[in-house]
């Protein structure tokens, strides 16, 4: 396929690109997807997905709701169009930046990686932003149902937990009760520096797979802080305290939510990721890190939790800046 890949961009874009001048190289991906470069190798021109027609719809509807309101941050949905009988291919234009496994040879420091953090999380309070301007991107959870259903979940699957932490994940179910039932938007799902595309002048958002599978509060904000780490082997050495405060505090406050409360949610996120890693083999690795950080978090919540309020950055209100790479 990979060799027919102008022909396909000249189908579905007639005269967008001089097809005598692309090249392509393939994803690793769950169904075929590829970058195809013209004449700046430094970032594609396009990227062109291939799967099942409802998927790769709705991947082309959320991309030009998003675009419309974040153009700078998404990337421009081109065309969707049919394949065959039961699948469609999706062209978007491409973003430039670095992906995850290439951050770590640009950042080195602690301070390196905090600015890419901040930018990071300005990025997430845009696209939420845009999310919550979408009517029928809003759903309503019962955070402390939510939280026994997964927990609930991860046992029916075999997990084991030991009895501090099923007391703990109980203890905070209560609590999250105590929300009752409340409106949020719809979640990215997979906000994480693997979804990431970062330059020196912005942040790029992609794979929005996952959008709306949850809509509990914070969970991307957890996804983030928890991928500085996860995704770089030891590069990033920013501890689990100062990823989280950074990329919740704002948002917290915001929804004035108290330690416990974000504590719970964060046990939310946690056992959601844990339950999804059962899906694949290759996920095992990830789901011990997984364990082993619920593990450590309900046995001292304050190492990555602040007992006390930290300062809220409005990180919302600034739209632009530079990833100036600082030592």
């Amino acid at each position: 396929m990979i060799l027919h890949l102008p022909e396909i961009v000249e189908r579905v874009l007639p005269g967008r690109f001089d097809t005598r001048r692309l090249s392509v190289a393939a994803l690793s991906a769950t169904h075929p997807k590829f970058l195809v470069f013209a004449d700046d190798r430094s970032r594609p021109a396009c990227v062109v997905e291939v799967g099942p027609m409802p998927q790769m719809q709705r991947h082309h509807d959320v991309l030009s709701r998003l675009h419309a309101t974040i153009p700078g941050l998404v990337p421009e949905p081109l065309a969707c169009a049919p394949w065959d009988a039961a699948s469609a291919v999706c062209v978007q234009g491409g973003l430039p930046g670095l992906p995850w496994f290439a951050l770590r040879r640009e950042y080195r420091s602690a301070r390196q990686w905090q600015k890419l953090l901040e930018y990071a999380v300005r990025a997430l309070c845009l696209f939420q932003m845009a999310a919550r301007a979408e009517r029928g991107w809003i759903a309503t959870v019962e955070p402390g149902n939510a939280l026994r259903a997964q927990l609930d979940g991860c046992v029916d699957a075999g997990i084991v937990f030991d009895s501090p932490t099923l007391r703990f994940v109980t203890r905070h179910a209560q609590r999250l009760d105590r929300l009752g039932a409340i409106p949020s938007h719809w979640q990215h799902g997979d906000f994480s520096l693997n979804n990431l595309l970062v330059s020196q002048t912005s942040v790029g958002i992609i794979d929005f797979d996952e959008l709306g599978e949850t809509s509990m509060p914070l969970h991307d904000e957890f996804g983030l802080a928890i991928s500085m780490r996860l995704s770089q082997e030891g590069a990033c050495d920013l501890p689990w305290r100062s990823c989280l405060d950074t990329c919740v505090s704002y948002a917290a406050a915001r929804a004035r939510y108290d330690a416990e409360t974000t504590e719970g949610l964060l046990l939310h996120h946690l056992l959601w990721r844990i339950r999804r890693s059962l899906v694949s083999p290759s996920r095992a690795p990830l789901r011990q890190s997984l364990l082993d950080m619920l593990a450590a978090f309900a046995a001292e919540p304050s190492g990555w939790i602040s007992p006390e309020p930290k300062e809220a950055h409005a990180w919302n209100g600034v739209t632009g800046g530079r990833l100036g790479i600082q030592t």
